[in-house]
């Protein structure tokens, strides 16, 4: 597009997700016209190939990131101001999330675990087959994974070398609607995630959200901003430690009816009030105003 179209289609600020060569684009696009930019760091584009963060910043009208943690390492690896930077969560549609009423479940001795996530080397897999492994001594379960990858074949042979195939289930790639039927049959989600090879950490996966949202009690790492999830809401186990992922899930084996509904409660009402799509819409909608 020319300077000429844009002035004649009425654009008057362009916003990209991801600081990458789309916002690298209108980072030049202002230059040449002066229409105004701004853009969405997740977690790739910070830790794994930042590209010009510091001068994207510099000539955006505002900038946003998904979380402190993301934010906070943004001023102090790449210089940027802080009051450029606003955080804007990566909500959910709770109206999609019936909760669950645990008080109104029957009790039974089978945990039914399920982890719905990319199969990739942050979301730590490899540690959650570790703890299902000792789990399986004492204590009967089930763990469902949905979803596929790079590591599909590994997380199988791995399945198989720690004799876990009957009790890990792992169902490859799933629609939606059926992610959501698998989540209401399930007692607890554990998402395990941690740092790669390149020390790329996991940013805030909406797959946690959703759980919360329906009163499933999450597990996840206490690791980059998943904390400001998870933390005084589900259960945090330490990163590539499969005994403290173990004890948390024993943990949860170990809950009544009645504490697994406080932390349902807890859970659901972080949601609605920090990771809600509606009200973090309209937060990006008041800057976009304000720009």
């Amino acid at each position: 597009l020319t300077s000429i179209q844009f002035e004649k289609l009425k654009i008057q600020h362009i916003h990209t997700h991801f600081g990458d060569d789309a916002c690298f684009i209108s980072m030049i696009i202002h230059f040449l016209t002066g229409i105004p930019y701004s853009f969405t760091t997740h977690s790739y584009d910070i830790y794994l190939k930042p590209k010009m963060l510091a001068e994207k910043h510099k000539y955006a009208k505002f900038a946003v990131t998904i979380s402190n943690y993301n934010k906070q390492y943004l001023i102090e690896t790449f210089g940027i101001n802080e009051s450029k930077i606003h955080i804007v969560r990566c909500g959910v549609d709770i109206q999609l999330f019936k909760p669950i009423n645990h008080l109104n479940t029957k009790r039974t001795n089978t945990l039914n675990i399920i982890s719905v996530a990319r199969l990739v080397e942050t979301k730590g897999f490899f540690y959650l087959l570790k703890a299902c492994h000792l789990l399986k001594q004492n204590y009967d379960f089930t763990c469902t994974i949905i979803g596929d990858g790079p590591l599909f074949d590994e997380i199988a042979d791995n399945i198989e070398k720690l004799s876990l195939h009957n009790h890990v289930l792992l169902q490859g790639a799933k629609r939606h609607d059926e992610v959501l039927d698998a989540l209401k049959n399930s007692d607890l989600f554990v998402l395990p995630c941690i740092k790669d090879k390149t020390g790329r950490p996991e940013g805030i996966p909406v797959s946690l959200m959703e759980a919360m949202a329906m009163g499933i009690i999450v597990i996840s790492s206490t690791l980059a901003g998943i904390p400001e999830l998870v933390q005084d809401a589900g259960i945090m186990a330490k990163p590539r430690d499969e005994l403290s992922l173990f004890k948390a899930m024993e943990k949860v084996y170990k809950m009544s009816n009645k504490e697994k509904a406080k932390i349902a409660l807890a859970q659901r009402r972080k949601i609605e009030k920090e990771f809600n799509l509606v009200k973090e819409t309209k937060k990006l909608m008041r800057l976009f105003e304000s720009a």
